[in-house]
C-alpha cells in the first residue's frame, strides 16, 4: 500500500455517568499543576461542557484550592456538572466557617441533578475512531525537509514550501507539522507556515496540539498558534490539558477564551475556507455498505457521510457562504439549481434533503464533476466517492482527469477529493479509488483525504 495512516479520534460525549477514574485522575493531575487560584478557576471553566462529576470528584477539586472565596467560585462552576448529592456533606465540610458552609449548602441545594430514571438506558459513548488516510509519505516528507534546510533565508523557505505544496496534495499530521516548525528560525515564520498548511492539517488530539505549541518560546506566539490550530482538536473534552503549556495567568485566561470558541473541523471534509462551495456526494449502491463504528453503532457509508455534511452545515456554513449539494449514481441531481446563501432556512432545507437520500445505482463520476464545475461562481468542490466510475459519458480515468484539468484551469476551481473506504462492498477497488481521488485533487490543486477502517 502506498499510503500512510494517521489514526485520530473524534470524541462525542453523551453520558449522564460521572467521568471515569482514569480520565478524572489525568484531569486532576493537570489541575494540581496550576499554581494560582485564578488559574485553577480558569481550568475549571475550560472543562468540556458535557463532562460530569461525582460529588467525591468535586471534593477532590475543592481540596486543591486554598481560600474559601475561591473554593466557592469553583463549587459554583462545578455544581452544574454534579451527578449526585450523596456525599455533599463532604463538600460542605471542606469549608471552615459556618457562613462559608451556608453558602456552599445554598449552591448545592440549587443543583438540578440528572433524572436517573430517564438515563438508565443511555450508554456512555466511546470515542469514534477512524483512520484518516492522506498525510505525506515518509520519503516525500524527508525530501521536503531536506530541501527546506537548503534554503538560506526565511523568505526562501516559505517560497520553497508553497512551491512543493503545489506538487503534493496530501495533508500533514502533527508529527510532520512539528518537524516543519523546528526547521524554521523565527516565530513569525512558524506562524506563517501554520497558516499556509491550514486546510491540509489533519485532525489532532489535545496532547498533539500541546506538542506543537511547545515549539514556540513565548506565550504570545503560543496563543497565536493555538488560535490557528484550535479547530483541528478532535478530543474537545480534553482541551484543558492545553492550558498547561502557558506559564502566566493572563496567557492562560486568553487561551481558555480561545478554547471556548472551538468548532471541530469535519474528519471527512476538514475546514471549509471558501466562500462559494459545492458538496458532491456519491449515492450509488455501494454506499449502502455497512460497518460497525468504534461506538458499537451500525452505519452505512452514506448515513455516515450525511452526518458529517450536516455537522459542516451547522458548524461552519453561515451567511458569508453560498453553497449547493449535488448527488450522483447513474444520474446526477442537484439540491438547488444554483448556489444559495448559507442562512438557517437554506441549511435546514439542505438537511432535510440529505435525510431523504438513499443509495442505489452506479457511479457517474465524469458527469458529476462536469455538473459541479459548471455551477456559477463556485470556487471549491468537495467531491466524495467510495468507488470507480461505472456510468456516465466517460469512464476512462485518463479522459476524466484530462477534461477535469481543462474545466478547472479555465475557471480556477479547486476540487478537494475524498475516498470514503470504511466498510466492505463487492464492487470495491480500494487501491484504484485512492489513486483516482488523488489524481482528481492533484489535477485541480485540491486536497486529498481518505477515510478507511
Amino acid at each position: 500500500m502506498f499510503r500512510f495512516l494517521l489514526v485520530f479520534s473524534l470524541f462525542i460525549t453523551f453520558s449522564l455517568s460521572a467521568m471515569d477514574n482514569a480520565s478524572f485522575k489525568s484531569m486532576l493531575n493537570s489541575f494540581k499543576k496550576e499554581s494560582f487560584a485564578s488559574d485553577k478557576i480558569n481550568f475549571i471553566k475550560t472543562i468540556d461542557a458535557n463532562s460530569t462529576f461525582s460529588s467525591k470528584q468535586v471534593s477532590k477539586f475543592i481540596k486543591e484550592i486554598s481560600f474559601a472565596s475561591d473554593k466557592l467560585k469553583a463549587l459554583k462552576l462545578l455544581s452544574v456538572k454534579l451527578e449526585d448529592k450523596k456525599n455533599k456533606d463532604d463538600i460542605i465540610n471542606l469549608f471552615s466557617f459556618d457562613s462559608e458552609k451556608k453558602k456552599a449548602k445554598k449552591i448545592l441545594s440549587s443543583v438540578k441533578l440528572a433524572d436517573k430514571s430517564k438515563s438508565k438506558n443511555i450508554k456512555k459513548r466511546k470515542a469514534l475512531i477512524v483512520n484518516q488516510v492522506g498525510s505525506w509519505k515518509s520519503k516525500d516528507f524527508k525530501k521536503l525537509i531536506k530541501g527546506l534546510k537548503k534554503q538560506s533565508f526565511s523568505s526562501n523557505k516559505l517560497k520553497y514550501l508553497k512551491s512543493e505544496l503545489k506538487d503534493n496534495n496530501a495533508g500533514f499530521n502533527s508529527k510532520q507539522i512539528k518537524i516543519l516548525l523546528k526547521n524554521l528560525s523565527f516565530s513569525d515564520d512558524m506562524l506563517k507556515v501554520i497558516k499556509i498548511l491550514d486546510t491540509r492539517i489533519l485532525g489532532m488530539r489535545s496532547l498533539e496540539i500541546v506538542s506543537i505549541l511547545k515549539t514556540f518560546s513565548f506565550g504570545g506566539d503560543k496563543l497565536k498558534a493555538l488560535k490557528a490550530l484550535k479547530d483541528t482538536i478532535t478530543d474537545v473534552e480534553n482541551k484543558y490539558v492545553i492550558l498547561g503549556v502557558f506559564t502566566f495567568s493572563g496567557d492562560k485566561k486568553k487561551a481558555r477564551k480561545i478554547l471556548e470558541t472551538i468548532k471541530p473541523r469535519s474528519l471527512v471534509y476538514g475546514m471549509i475556507r471558501s466562500k462559494n462551495i459545492v458538496f458532491v456526494v456519491d449515492v450509488s449502491g455501494s454506499m449502502q455498505a455497512r460497518f460497525i463504528t468504534s461506538q458499537d453503532e451500525s452505519s452505512s457509508r452514506l448515513s455516515f457521510v450525511v452526518s458529517e455534511i450536516k455537522k459542516v452545515l451547522k458548524n461552519q456554513i453561515n451567511t458569508n457562504n453560498n453553497f449547493n449539494i449535488i448527488v450522483f449514481n447513474n444520474r446526477v441531481s442537484s439540491w438547488k439549481g444554483k448556489l444559495v446563501k448559507g442562512n438557517s432556512k437554506n441549511i435546514n432545507s439542505a438537511i432535510k434533503y440529505l435525510d431523504n437520500l438513499s443509495p442505489r445505482g452506479g457511479t457517474n463520476i465524469y458527469d458529476s464533476l462536469r455538473v459541479s464545475l459548471n455551477v456559477n461562481n463556485v470556487e471549491t468542490v468537495y467531491f466524495l466517492t467510495d468507488g470507480m466510475p461505472t456510468a456516465g459519458a466517460k469512464m476512462d480515468v485518463k479522459s476524466i482527469i484530462n477534461d477535469l484539468k481543462s474545466w478547472s484551469k479555465n475557471k480556477k476551481i479547486v476540487v478537494n477529493a475524498t475516498a470514503f473506504l470504511i466498510g466492505k462492498h463487492s464492487s470495491d477497488n480500494e487501491k484504484k479509488s485512492i489513486s483516482l481521488m488523488q489524481a482528481i485533487a492533484k489535477a485541480t490543486n485540491g486536497i486529498y483525504r481518505g477515510i478507511d477502517d
